[in-house]
Formats: structure tokens, sequence, C-alpha cells
């Protein structure tokens, strides 16, 4: 290994193998990168671990989620989806079940 005094900067020629990874610090860069990819891995670990009472804790001060797959319930559920000018879901999945009957006995 040579170094050049001026620039400040590490040569490592006519080195192979072990003798270039020990001499370029090699084992310590290993080891450090292998702390922050476990410390990264951690931290993600936890969170995740973590999301599910962090979510029940802000369910309250979150909004609902409103889906178009979401059937409404309770009374008038069969009748009337949540707006009137809405078509009912139940309708909707009906005429796309005779549709799909209809194709099928067409094959």
């Amino acid at each position: 290994m040579q170094l050049n005094a001026q620039a400040g900067v590490l040569f490592a020629e006519n080195l192979s193998g072990v003798r270039a990874i020990i001499d370029g610090n090699g084992i310590a860069i290993t080891i450090t990168g292998l702390l922050i990819v476990f410390a990264a891995l951690a931290a993600i670990s936890l969170f995740i671990a973590a999301l599910p009472r962090l979510l029940s804790a802000l369910g309250p001060y979150l909004p609902e989620i409103e889906s178009h797959h979401d059937l409404p319930s309770g009374k008038g559920a069969a009748t009337k989806s949540s707006r009137d000018d809405d078509i009912d879901p139940r309708l909707v999945a009906a005429i796309g079940w005779a549709v799909h009957a209809t194709r099928q006995s067409d094959r």
C-alpha cells in the first residue's frame, strides 16, 4: 500500500486477496456495514411490531375510509345506500352476476 502524501489519498496497488482487505480496513468497513444494516432492519421490525398499537391509538383522530366495496349496513341498507343519489351496490352486484351468468352460459 502506498500513501500519497501530497494528496492524502491511499492507494492499494499491487495488493490482492486477504492482505488487501486487511490493509484497506475491509474488516472494519464490513462490520460497520453489517451493524448499520442490522440496526436499520431492527428499527423497521420494531416499527412494524408497534404499528397496530400506534394505529389503534391514532384511530380516533384519523378519518374513516370509505370504499366503493363497502356495503351499507344497518336499517334500510337493502334499499338505499348512504347517499340518495347513489345506486344500491347490491343491485350492481346482482346485475354483474346476471351478466356473468349469461356469458358463462353462452360458452
